[in-house]
């Protein structure tokens, strides 16, 4: 019964009621002290605590995303370092090769008049 009134005094939930019951069983102000301290010490550590809490779990969720993202961009400065340094791929030397040798007579994106006549 006492761990349950603690927990009521905590969360703030009904604790008036039994400050006064107190009261009248107890002094006045014995019962007054006692509540204050246990509404200050209880409720708002526990709230402390709990925001604390969601604090830390947020923060390190937000850590591993960034650490996830970085490790994503260094991989693909890897790849592109890899890839400058290896020089163009068959189907890159392939494809421009086919574009150098094929006429392009009908380029719609030319500037030259000419070629429209």
């Amino acid at each position: 019964a006492s761990s349950l009134t603690i927990f009521q005094v905590i969360t703030l939930e009904g604790w008036s009621g039994l400050m006064y019951n107190y009261q009248d069983t107890v002094s006045y102000t014995t019962s007054s002290i006692f509540f204050v301290i246990l509404i200050i010490l209880g409720a708002f550590t526990t709230l402390n605590l709990v925001l604390a809490a969601i604090m830390h779990t947020y923060l390190e969720q937000e850590g591993k995303e960034k650490n996830t993202v970085d490790r994503d961009i260094q991989k693909k400065k890897k790849d592109l370092a890899l890839k400058k340094m290896l020089g163009p791929t068959t189907s890159e030397i392939n494809h421009n090769t086919s574009s150098l040798l094929a006429p392009n007579n009908n380029d719609i994106n030319s500037t030259d008049p000419s070629k429209f006549e």
